[in-house]
């Protein structure tokens, strides 16, 4: 079930993230909001996005940094925050299906 979940949002942020014209106007509708403000939205969440849903390292400390500078704790490995084990493995297969968004 978390596996079909994952597809399911990394097939979506696909899409989401190579087609601006489609996925706009959802946005717009689920924000309820006009087409263009949500364009607005998008246009500024889209650098944010990775291609694949993936974290890359330096990305990982940047988000967990605060919270070990927090706690007082910075000989944690990052890799036990993050797994993106099955993530990789389902953007494999949707390339092998040369899937499209």
């Amino acid at each position: 079930m978390v596996e079909k979940f994952l597809r399911a949002a990394i097939r979506g942020l696909i899409y989401y993230s190579t087609n601006r014209t489609g996925a706009v106007p959802i946005l717009a509708r689920n924000a309820k909001s006009s087409d263009d403000l949500a364009g607005k939205v998008y246009d500024l969440v889209k650098p944010a996005l990775t291609p694949d849903g993936i974290l890359n390292d330096d990305l990982q400390r940047r988000v967990m940094s605060p919270l070990l500078e927090r706690i007082g704790r910075k000989d944690i490995s990052i890799g036990r925050f993050f797994d993106f084990t099955l993530a990789r493995k389902i953007n494999a297969e949707l390339k092998a299906e040369g899937s499209k968004p």
